[in-house]
């Protein structure tokens, strides 16, 4: 199968401590395990924001839409140190490309911005047929105050992958 697929327990939705007498009216016990979920609205700036960046990231990569991969890194994907046609050509020898995208790691403040990691695993193979396997995290960063990131772009943006 080619494309992502998520995995792990999203814990991340679960609110610790917002048990019984929560008065906010976001957060409900879910019917089939009776676990406390936040109902709350997750915009592109919050954690779940940067995980959809790293899906779609690993997606792009997978239908092999390489300069649409490259743009969501940082600096509109000048991060790579790479042009866009070097980005691509360091996939040219990718024959299947299997993303699982994880866990999400603790949001920090480093400045003027918020950093977060996402974990990944890749499995697939060269054109040779020798395994690719890569594990680890992806850095992500988004500026402290979202009015000022660039309108229509998302958020957050890739920093580093594990490989």
């Amino acid at each position: 199968m080619v494309g992502p697929r998520i995995f792990g327990t999203f814990a991340v939705l679960a609110v610790a401590g917002c048990g019984t007498g929560s008065t906010t009216g976001v957060a409900e016990a879910s019917p089939d395990t009776g676990i406390m979920i936040d109902r709350r609205p997750m915009g592109p700036e919050s954690h779940l924001g940067a995980h959809q960046v790293v899906v779609d990231y690993y997606a792009l990569l997978a239908k092999r839409r390489y300069d649409d991969a490259w743009k969501l890194w940082a600096d509109a994907g000048r991060a790579t140190g790479k042009t866009p046609a070097e980005f691509a050509e360091g996939f040219a020898d990718v024959a299947r490309y299997e993303p699982k995208v994880g866990g999400i790691g603790a949001m920090q403040r480093a400045g003027d911005r918020f950093t977060i990691t996402v974990y990944v695993e890749v499995n697939g193979e060269h054109t040779d047929g020798a395994p690719i396997h890569q594990q680890g995290w992806v850095s992500l960063s988004r500026p402290k105050d979202v009015g000022d990131a660039p309108s229509g772009q998302p958020v957050w943006h890739i920093t580093g992958v594990p490989g």
